[in-house]
């Protein structure tokens, strides 16, 4: 679904979705405000013709629509939609009155609401495979679908909608991606972007011209001023003039693996027509990620499945490191002193030296199956290292890396890793449940609990322990907890659920009815938690929505 996911509001804000929290941020000073309205996964955002006003909706049974001040971030209204199919595109009439939401699932049907009432004006049955877009005409009579192989105008005639096909004439149909609008002296034309890399012109419902713009699907398209904007899945985008003819390009293909930048935040937003800059960047695939916090300063290191290794400053705000790695990686850490290092799918560990012009230093081949998870030692005299076939590997930094232990017991991957304050014992627990404690040189894990009873740990991050034995209860069991952590003062422990919340409860947290404080934010689930180095803050990683949240 690519519809509005990026709204500019006024000279300001730009506004976009994450997970269930919709950003609004301001484009000069970088500060971000949250609506957090939502518990579920928004799907559609649509602004008012006046800006005053935002329409949001998410996957919550039920389908409620929530409109709000763009301003205060209250919401106004909140719209009953009675079908069991889920908006999945949202646009405001001209003159604001309407809300007009197409949902797709069990029922397919687009309809208009007058939102200040919470009334349904009209409903029509759309019979449409995926729509990826809608938007209002400037004439306020019209409103245009568009998606997988459909391109449909809708009039709207008093309180009734009636829809007529797009004609191609003698050119061939084909799937429809974005849409916006023009106007030339008195005549308003519709401009569509195609998955072939071609943009359409349409005169009411008829095709007027066709022009190839971009290899591959055009991802969106914009007018401003005499000048129109695309931006396609080659990495380009294209400045065109009034005649159609003249275009300026913008490469970004060092820097993204596919562009969506007018109608998406998942890679970079250009800030004008004509000097281009990058507001924001971000891992490219949607799938889960892994992040470290610095030891000493308030800094994130994140890798994903696009390669690419990204630091960011916590008080900025903001990327301020960037390497495209050159094998595909599964996780990152930082080490005691605060070195990086990485961790690939073929099994080995690099060392990362930011300075030098071949970056990655391969420090250690631990094992054939990917590294799926590294720990530091108190000490930094040791790394331990988890690998997928959960096999858990122990090395001296101190001795070239040399493989010291090498447990085995587990029978799925290892989830998380905890050291003890003396660098001798640590802990693992794995996807199966299971919880082992190892001593370093050893060949075996510790088979009496008494023997490890009174050990000092400095992390929190297994999940299972008498420490969060309140987190259990009839309604959740281990499974439901996939990751915690402790703060540095030992007073509260973090902890992220399969359901998307995150949790902040009372450290040990012994029984179920401890109090606690819930956010929903990510989608399910949420992967990860962890405090920075002084806890003032908690990072949260989606595990399905590549997100990182910054938590005060």
């Amino acid at each position: 679904m690519r519809h509005q996911k990026l709204i500019k509001l006024n000279d300001d804000e730009l506004i976009y979705m994450i997970a269930s929290v919709i950003v609004l941020m301001n484009l000069r000073t970088g500060l971000q405000r949250f609506f957090r309205g939502h518990k579920s996964t928004v799907t559609a955002i649509a602004l008012h013709p006046f800006e005053d006003m935002v329409a949001s909706a998410d996957t919550t049974k039920g389908n409620h629509v929530l409109v709000w001040n763009s301003i205060s971030l209250e919401v106004v209204a909140k719209i009953e939609t009675s079908v069991e199919s889920m908006p999945v595109a949202m646009s405001f009439s001209v003159d604001g009155s309407n809300l007009l939401a197409c949902f797709q699932g069990s029922e397919d049907c687009m309809i208009s609401f007058l939102w200040k009432s919470n009334l349904r004006e009209s409903l029509v049955r759309t019979k449409c495979s995926e729509i990826l877009s809608l938007a209002s005409h400037p004439n306020g009579e019209m409103f245009v679908t568009c998606g997988v192989n459909h391109l449909k105008f809708w009039k709207k005639r008093r309180s009734q909608l009636t829809k007529q096909n797009a004609d191609f004439g003698t050119s061939n149909k084909v799937g429809m991606l974005c849409v916006c609008f023009t106007r030339v002296d008195d005549i308003f034309f519709t401009i569509t972007g195609a998955q072939n890399g071609y943009f359409y012109i349409w005169k009411d419902h008829t095709l007027e011209r066709a022009v190839l713009a971009h290899v591959g699907p055009i991802l969106d398209v914009s007018v401003a001023d005499r000048s129109m904007v695309t931006c396609g899945a080659d990495g380009q985008i294209r400045v065109w003039e009034a005649d159609l003819k003249t275009s300026s390009r913008l490469n970004f293909r060092e820097l993204v693996q596919e562009l969506d930048c007018l109608s998406s935040m998942q890679q970079c937003v250009i800030s004008s027509l004509r000097e281009s800059g990058i507001l924001m960047q971000f891992h490219a695939n949607e799938v889960p990620c892994s992040v470290s916090t610095h030891p000493s300063k308030q800094k994130v290191i994140s890798v994903s499945d696009d390669n690419t290794l990204r630091e960011w400053s916590i008080e900025q705000k903001s990327q301020t490191l960037f390497l495209r790695l050159q094998k595909p990686c599964t996780t990152v850490a930082y080490s005691s002193n605060g070195d990086v290092y990485v961790g690939y799918r073929d099994g080995s560990i690099c060392r990362i030296d930011w300075e030098s012009s071949s970056s990655e230093t391969t420090v250690s081949k631990c094992s054939a199956s990917p590294i799926e998870l590294m720990k530091f030692s108190h000490s930094g005299k040791y790394m331990a290292c988890a690998s997928s076939d959960g096999v858990l590997h122990v090395l001296d930094t101190t001795g070239g890396y040399e493989r010291i232990s090498s447990f085995k017991g587990h029978t799925s991957s290892i989830t998380e890793i905890d050291w003890d304050l003396s660098s001798r014992y640590l802990r693992s627990t794995s996807i199966s449940l299971e919880l082992f404690f190892w001593e370093v040189g050893s060949k075996s894990r510790v088979g009496k609990v008494i023997d490890i009873k009174d050990i000092n740990w400095i992390t929190y991050n297994c999940t299972i322990g008498w420490y969060s034995a309140g987190l259990i209860s009839s309604t959740s069991d281990e499974r439901d907890i996939l990751s915690s952590d402790r703060s540095e003062d030992l007073s509260l422990l973090a902890v992220s659920r399969n359901d998307g919340r995150i949790q902040l409860l009372p450290f040990p947290c012994h029984l179920p009815d401890h109090d606690s404080v819930s956010i929903f934010a990510h989608l399910p689930a949420a992967a990860k938690v962890k405090f920075t180095c002084d806890s003032r803050r908690l990072i949260s990683i989606g595990g399905n929505d590549d997100a990182v949240m910054v938590w005060r």
